[in-house]
């Protein structure tokens, strides 16, 4: 019984343990990796001759080849020693007689390799007619001896079908000698489903996070607007009773000014409630504005106050290099939540971010693609996300305020993008393609979704197209570069209508940058001449906002602050530097 019991654990052993899973055949010179898989050195130094790398078979897991190759890998001498003793246990087995294990009274002549039992001539019979054992490999006990030694992998149990029971289940395929392993598959899927998950709660979070935000402001401008109410109504029936039936009017402060055209026009002044009242100037013209505050129609003290308005170019932002504050071709610029400058800064390969005022405030850099990032433009979402286009990568590469990537895409599609916009009705992005002459839309998801446009001079044609700009009810202005116009289409892309890029001076110019105020107005940065020039939503010419003086060149981009007035930011391309301009 002894003898049989060892034999029946070297069984086991020599089914699970001692065959090689490239060769299927008994180890021979058994090499072991760091994932603790062995196989036959002489396999191993086939499958580094043919793939030109190191890479497990069973777990896939690469590995640097040693200095002197495959036999420099260290050897499984517990597998070597384990096969030695294995032969050695089953020759001195050889001739012991073995009982039958489902009678348990006759010689056993045979082996079944499914159900690993000893069996007789008589039991063999049996064994062959039940329906649930009949497809059973059964062997003599000198072939199954014979396979033990030479080729234990014939021993291994053979599972079949539960759909068609005479037909064995194919886990290994011998074309391409992939193995196909379902619970690497399954871990596969459920991450992408969790990756996804996480990006579908982000979303959601941004959302609720904005609509927090959207609802505070309304709150903020609501109550503002009650208070702005009530001294209203303070004002046109503040009667104050006092002691006895005297009555005592309320004193009304009144402001207007005097602008520089010597016109007259009446301000508002609000209350603040501590014994002070504040006024807003809006200055529309240069020169001095002179408010005059009154009270019960005598002039406050100090009155009027002088307050100089300066239009034109009011800050010049950088230099040229690499440092902190310095730019090299500064080509995108945009403004984000913070009311920061967000510029690409391109060929220093990073976006660099200042305050308003210009002060540095720091540069993001990505560096995990395979050619340098190369920002061309910026588009900033609602939720603060920075939408950078990467035209060496030929990408949109999507990221958060701190630098962190989130997303990229467009390889597939993009040739030569250019400028980017985000539509504020339905987030969609907008990618001009310089080279491909067309306008490519996208989800912030990076979905491609369709584009419109191509070669030509007519109608939803472009030569060349520089920046785009979406308008609150989903206007898209299109810069049609090389036939100096700007193209106007609905949200469904379809043609509304164009202008020329033609200043004052009666000059056609060469469109590059756009953005939109309020729905109202077209801001245009323009090349050969330079110029920035302001058009109303109809296309046409209002002003020029520089002046030769200021000496842009080559400005390549435009953005505007919800200042009142707002401030028009241009990125000065050759001067590698932003100038800020107030109309």
């Amino acid at each position: 019984m002894a003898a049989a019991s060892e034999c029946k654990v070297l069984e086991e052993i020599g089914e699970d343990f001692l065959c090689c899973t490239i060769c299927l055949e008994q180890f021979k010179s058994p090499k072991i990796l760091p994932c603790l898989h062995t196989f036959c050195e002489q396999c191993l130094v086939t499958l580094v001759e043919k793939t030109g790398s190191l890479n497990c078979p069973e777990c896939r897991q690469q590995y640097q080849l040693p200095v002197g190759g495959v036999p420099a890998i260290k050897g499984n001498f517990f597998m070597s020693n384990l096969i030695e003793i294995f032969k050695q246990r089953l020759e001195s087995m050889r001739g012991t007689e073995t009982k039958c294990e489902a009678c348990q009274e006759n010689t056993a002549t045979h082996r079944c390799v499914e159900c690993k039992h000893y069996l007789c001539n008589i039991c063999v019979k049996a064994h062959r007619k039940l329906p649930i054992t009949q497809t059973h490999r059964l062997m003599t006990i000198g072939e199954h001896e014979t396979a033990m030694t030479t080729s234990p992998v014939t021993l291994q149990t053979v599972e079949h079908c539960s759909v068609h029971p005479n037909i064995e289940i194919a886990f290994y395929c011998e074309t391409c000698q992939i193995h196909s392993d379902l619970t690497e598959q399954c871990s596969r899927e459920e991450r992408k489903v969790r990756m996804k998950a996480e990006e579908i709660i982000k979303k959601i979070k941004r959302e609720e996070q904005r609509l927090i935000d959207e609802l505070k402001n309304n709150y903020k401008m609501k109550i503002k607007r009650a208070a702005i109410d009530i001294d209203e109504m303070e004002l046109k029936h503040g009667n104050i009773k006092s002691a006895g039936n005297q009555v005592i009017p309320k004193q009304q402060v009144k402001a207007k000014v005097r602008k520089p055209d010597a016109s007259w026009e009446d301000i508002y002044a609000a209350d603040n409630r501590d014994g002070t009242h504040r006024v807003t100037v809006a200055g529309q013209l240069d020169g001095k504005y002179q408010v005059i505050m009154t009270i019960g129609d005598q002039p406050i003290p100090g009155c009027p106050v002088i307050i100089p308005v300066i239009k034109g170019l009011v800050k010049t932002i950088g230099s040229e290099g690499s440092a902190e504050g310095q730019y090299n071709n500064a080509y995108g610029v945009a403004i984000n939540k913070d009311r920061d400058i967000v510029t690409a800064d391109r060929n220093n390969n990073r976006l660099h971010i200042t305050s308003s005022e210009g002060t540095f405030n720091k540069s993001l850099e990505f560096k995990e693609f395979k050619k340098p990032f190369t920002p061309r433009d910026i588009a900033i979402s609602s939720d603060n996300t920075y939408h950078s286009l990467d035209d060496n990568n030929n990408q949109v590469v999507v990221s958060d305020e701190n630098g962190h990537v989130i997303r990229y895409f467009g390889q597939n599609e993009l040739k030569d993008p250019w400028g980017i916009g985000i539509s504020p009705v339905d987030g969609n992005v907008y990618v001009t393609d310089y080279g491909g002459h067309c306008v490519r839309i996208y989800t912030q998801h990076g979905e491609y979704l369709r584009s419109f446009g191509s070669e030509g001079k007519g109608e939803e044609q472009f030569n060349r197209l520089w920046g785009v700009d979406i308008s609150s009810t989903g206007m898209v202005f299109v810069a049609d570069y090389d036939n100096k116009r700007i193209q106007v289409f609905n949200a469904d892309d379809q043609y509304l209508y164009s202008f020329d890029c033609q200043s004052g001076d009666g000059k056609m110019r060469y469109p590059r940058g756009i953005a939109i105020e309020n729905d109202k107005y077209v801001y245009v940065t323009t090349g050969y001449p330079s110029s920035v020039l302001k058009f109303d939503s109809s296309g046409k010419f209002v002003c020029r906002i520089d002046t030769d003086s200021d000496g842009l060149s080559r400005p390549t981009d435009v953005a505007l602050t919800d200042d009142v007035p707002c401030r028009v930011v241009v990125a000065d391309k050759d001067n590698h530097c932003i100038k800020v301009f107030v109309q």
